[in-house]
Order: structure tokens, then C-alpha cells, then sequence
């Protein structure tokens, strides 16, 4: 049953239930601002929610726009679950690295199997080889002046405080300022250096930050305290961590005092113990922490976009800024049964017009496309990946399909073996004409972002070239094979194999490395044989296609139009592709 605080809705014909909850959720905001009532009973009557008009698409784009959304929705949920994992797994990681450390092999040392390895100290068991030592023996700390408020400034040097220090950095808009000739002529000592440690040492304690290079001295206050390292034999990295462990934190609440918050001083922090490895060791369980950091970071900023994504989806396909293409085929489908979504009083047909649209995958495509169409050709390929019934997807798999379809490159009809060779490796592979304005080579995502076991390439052979089609699909496949996350839409220039970032990076070196291995191709480009008759033997010496060749030299000596002709980079056949085509069951 339910009370007078909760309102049933129910669809009407012609709504898709999917893409009206969609709709409700973008109206919520405005929802919530109209609502009145005291603070714990703000409420909506029946009579004034009835009173909001959506605009609605016909059925097949209502449709089309709930799948994009919905699409976002599963790749939101997916990341902020990693995220979520991560967060659990982080401060368990610092705990294990800082109390056991990493051996010469890189290996997590376990006190258990080898109990040998450890010792008992003032700091719990630790490995046999590490020392404990007083904090103020490896470390110079510094407590700021006091200032008084009369000496503070609009503008000037910035006085810091605990509200400035964030997450790892500081935020000198929330500083205090005071003028640079009394800094300089009475403070001096207490500017702060790149590379420095801050903490808060009263109110939130140990809230940490790193002073990246100021654009301005930065000085500290009575709040705040400076960490450095005293010895060349302490990394700053390792010290860093250190700072942020809770064997640390524990400490340092041991010695806070005040009745009224929590502090601590320069004088409190002498009897703070810290335990050390040997700097090889310290810099492997930095390098190690922050590794983990990065993947944390690049998760936190990959969700950050994508929920930016969805607002500006919502905003632009809910209010009909944004048209959504829909095929001959929806456009006929049959209406989709009800769902328990919201009342609809009247229907309108809206025009829309193309807006930005970054779909989540990894792309590969050209300056300028239509993100709508790439959505939309990203949607169908989705919808094709899954009907296919691969054998489980295994890396090692991969690897030899990989090694397989390198070898059966140098034959025009090689092509036609990929989907079975991939099929076996469990990789749906799919062939998708591009529509007009996606510009899209190619993609790789996962049917289950989470999980990461049903991989799926896509190409477009928008550029149908031998060199191209092999190219691309091994890129694709480097993606999948180090198991790299969907991003936002990667651009590249037709022809460019070159990426921004690391994993497209990595995605390149992998399909250079599976055409012809660097260690036989350097000494090919350094050699200077780069006539038609030269690269042809050594296509033939590496037992690829001349194509391959005469692609990667034009990338590599920066001058395609050398190796642009028919009949050194010719196209795949149409009877080839036809045939390629059938064996997908027609996904073109």
C-alpha cells in the first residue's frame, strides 16, 4: 500500500516506460526547487505535479534515447563500483605494504609462510631487516608563525591554513594573505618549497597536502606543519605514504591534546617512531602506491566524466536539442509493453537538431564526427555483439588468434578467417557501416564493463585499405588484451597511429608489435631499402602483406604520400568484403 507521500504512476500509450523514467529523473531538479514546506516536510501536491509538460519524440527515438542513457547508466554503476573497491582495498594496501613490505622480487612478504622474515618491534611485527626510528631523526618538521588578523591582506603572499590543504594538493584561494615585504623581511624562513609536506595540526588532524611549484612563496601558519626529508637515505614518496598510514594517524592521536579539538606540535611528533626499509625498498612501495593511486584517480576522473556526460545527454536528448537516428526497422517495431513509470497527459512531436555526443568506448575515428552517429552506430554494434555465442574469452586465447591472423595477413582473403579466429578466442567481432557523419574507424568495448570477460571489436572499414583494416583491428584488440576500461571517445586523424594517453599508447604498440615485431622492423627503416621493390622483400622476408609495409613506413617516415599509391597500400575487394560480410550473417 501506499501513503500520501508517495504518488503511482502508471504509462500511457505511446510512452516508453524506460524513456519516461529517464525524463522524470532530468525534471527532478526542477521538481525539488518547486517544492515548499518546512525543512524535514518539503513536499509536491498531486495537482501541481500534474502540471509539468514533458516534450515528446516519437516511440522509436523515445526508444533509441532510454538505450543511450540506460547505456551510461550500467557504465556509471560499473565504474562507481570500482571506485568503491578501490577505496576498500587502499588503505588495506598502504597497511600491508608498510608493515610487510616488498621483497628484491617485488613480492608482498608473508609473515605467515615465512615467519623467519619478520621480528616483533615497539611498532608490531615487522620485516627482520627494517629499523625503527624516531621520526624527527629522518624528518625536519616546522610549525608556522602565529599572524594576527590586523596583518592580513586582500592580496599578497598566501598565508595558508587547514582549510586550504585538500585531497593531496592545496587550494590557495581559500588562504589568508599578508603583504610580501613583511613576509620577506620577518617570515622568510617559513616559506614553503616545492616538494613539501603539509598537515594540519589542529582540528581535522593530519590532513595532508604536497606543495606542487608556487607561482608565489607559500608560508606556513601555526596550523599547519611542514615534513621533509632529513637524509638522502629517507624517499620523499615512501614518506608520503608514511604520513598517511594509519600506524601514523594513531600515533599522532596519542599525542594530540586540548580539551576543546585536538592538536599537535613539533614537540608531540618527537615521539612519533616510524619504520624503515632500505631506500630500494622504500622506492618500490611508493612506486607501488602510486600506481594504485593513479588507477584510483583515473577511475574517480573517468566517473566524473561520464556523469557529466549524462547531464548533458539528458539536457540535450530529453529537451530536443539533440536528434537521435533510428533505423527503418524501429521505426516500425512494435510497441514495448508498459512499465510503471509517470502519467502522460499530451504528446508533441519535437524537432531536433544534432548536439555533441561522446560515446563511451575506445574509438578510433576522425576530427569533426557526429557523436550522435557515433552513439548510434556504437548502439547497434552492441546490439549485434550480443547475439553472437563466442567460446569463453581467455587472454591467452587471444594471443594465439592474434598470432594466427598476423600470419594470415599477407593473404587478401585472410580477412575472412578473423571472425572465427576471434570467435574462438571469445571476442565478438563485428563489421558496422558507419553512418553519415560518425566518421568511425573502429571501437572496442565490453558487453559487461564490469566483469570484463565479454570483449567486443567493431569495425567500420570506412577506410577499406588492406594495411588499414589490419591496423585497426589489432589496435582494437591490444585494448581488449590489456583489459583497458571504455573511455570517451578517442579522435584520431585517418591514417594516424599515434594516441594521447597511455592506454592508446599501449593499444598502438601492440598492433605494431603483432604486424612486424620492432626488433625486425628497426633495422628495416634504418637500412634505407624503401623502394617499391625493397619493401615488397621484406614484406615477403616477414611473411606480411607489402600493404603493412608500405602503411607503417609512410606513418613512420612521415610522408604517406610516398607510400600512398593503389598498388602499395590497395583496398580489400568488394567480393572479399561481401564475403566477410555473409559470414557475420550480415552485419553491414
Amino acid at each position: 500500500m501506499l501513503n500520501q507521500h508517495i504518488f503511482k504512476l502508471h504509462v500511457t500509450q505511446g510512452v516508453d516506460g524506460n524513456w519516461l523514467f529517464q525524463a522524470l529523473r532530468h525534471l527532478t531538479p526542477k521538481i525539488e526547487m518547486d517544492a515548499h514546506g518546512a525543512s524535514g516536510l518539503v513536499h509536491i501536491k498531486k495537482s501541481e505535479l500534474e502540471k509539468y509538460l514533458l516534450l515528446t519524440p516519437p516511440l522509436p527515438e523515445q526508444r533509441r534515447i532510454a538505450e543511450i542513457l540506460d547505456t551510461l547508466d550500467r557504465t556509471i554503476e560499473s565504474t562507481q563500483r570500482i571506485i568503491d573497491k578501490l577505496q576498500a582495498t587502499r588503505q588495506g594496501l598502504l597497511h600491508d605494504l608498510l608493515t610487510r613490505g616488498l621483497d628484491e622480487h617485488g613480492q608482498l612478504r608473508d609473515p605467515e609462510s615465512n615467519p623467519e622474515q619478520f621480528k616483533e618491534t615497539e611498532l608490531g611485527r615487522l620485516p627482520r631487516s627494517w629499523m625503527v626510528d624516531y621520526l624527527n631523526q629522518d624528518v625536519y618538521f616546522q610549525e608556522g608563525p602565529g599572524l594576527r588578523e590586523w596583518q592580513f591582506r586582500e592580496t599578497g603572499l598566501p598565508f595558508l591554513n587547514i582549510r586550504c590543504l585538500e585531497d593531496g594538493f592545496i587550494d590557495k584561494s581559500k588562504a589568508h594573505c599578508i603583504s610580501i615585504e613583511e613576509a620577506n623581511s620577518s617570515y622568510s624562513h617559513f616559506f614553503l618549497d616545492a616538494g613539501d609536506f603539509v598537515m594540519s595540526s589542529s582540528g581535522t588532524l593530519g590532513r595532508i597536502s604536497e606543495v606542487r611549484q608556487p607561482d608565489l612563496p607559500l608560508m606556513l601558519n601555526t596550523s599547519v606543519i611542514r615534513f621533509r626529508p632529513r637524509k638522502a637515505s629517507l624517499n620523499s614518496r615512501f614518506l608520503w605514504w608514511v604520513l598517511q598510514s594509519t600506524l601514523f594517524f594513531e600515533q599522532i592521536t596519542r599525542e594530540s591534546q586540548g580539551s576543546a579539538q585536538a592538536n599537535f606540535g613539533p614537540s608531540h611528533l618527537d615521539k612519533v617512531r616510524v619504520a624503515l626499509p632500505d631506500l630500494p625498498e622504500q622506492q618500490r612501495i611508493a612506486a607501488s602506491l602510486d600506481s594504485f593511486t593513479q588507477t584510483y584517480k583515473a577511475e574517480q576522473n573517468r566517473l566524473a566524466k561520464l556523469q557529466a556526460l549524462k547531464r548533458g545527454l539528458m539536457d540535450d536528448l530529453l529537451t530536443g536539442r539533440v536528434r537521435v537516428p533510428v533505423t527503418a526497422e524501429e521505426a516500425v517495431a512494435p510497441p514495448a509493453a508498459p512499465a510503471p513509470v509517470a502519467q502522460q497527459d499530451a504528446h508533441s512531436t519535437i524537432p531536433f537538431d544534432r548536439a555533441p555526443l561522446a560515446p563511451v568506448v575506445n574509438f578510433r575515428a576522425a576530427p569533426g564526427a557526429s557523436s550522435v552517429a557515433q552513439a548510434d552506430w556504437v548502439a547497434q554494434a552492441r546490439t549485434l555483439a550480443a547475439r553472437q555465442q563466442p567460446a569463453p574469452y581467455s587472454p591467452e586465447a587471444l594471443d594465439r588468434a592474434v598470432a594466427q591472423l598476423a600470419a594470415l595477413s599477407v593473404e587478401p582473403e585472410g580477412i575472412l578467417q578473423v571472425p572465427d579466429m576471434l570467435r574462438q578466442a571469445g571476442v565478438r567481432f563485428v563489421l558496422l557501416q558507419h553512418p553519415k557523419g560518425s566518421k568511425t574507424s573502429g571501437a572496442a568495448f565490453w558487453l559487461d564493463d564490469a566483469c570484463r570477460a565479454e570483449p567486443v571489436v567493431a569495425l567500420s572499414m570506412r577506410y577499406p585499405l588492406v594495411d588499414v583494416f589490419w591496423f585497426n583491428l589489432f589496435h582494437e584488440l591490444g585494448h581488449i588484451r590489456h583489459g583497458h576500461a571504455a573511455v570517451l571517445g578517442e579522435v584520431l586523424e585517418p591514417g594516424s597511429y599515434r594516441g594521447d594517453d597511455a592506454a592508446e599508447s599501449e593499444a598502438n604498440a601492440y598492433a605494431r608489435e603483432a604486424l612486424i615485431p620492432d626488433a625486425v622492423w628497426q633495422p628495416y627503416l634504418e637500412s634505407g631499402n624503401h623502394s617499391s621493390r625493397g619493401l615488397r622483400a621484406f614484406a615477403r622476408q616477414v611473411g606480411r602483406h607489402h600493404a603493412t609495409v608500405a602503411g607503417r613506413l609512410g606513418h613512420d617516415l612521415r610522408d604517406f604520400p610516398r607510400f600512398n599509391s593503389r598498388e602499395l597500400r590497395p583496398s580489400v575487394s568488394t567480393e572479399v568484403f561481401e564475403r566477410l560480410v555473409l559470414r557475420l550473417g550480415g552485419s553491414v
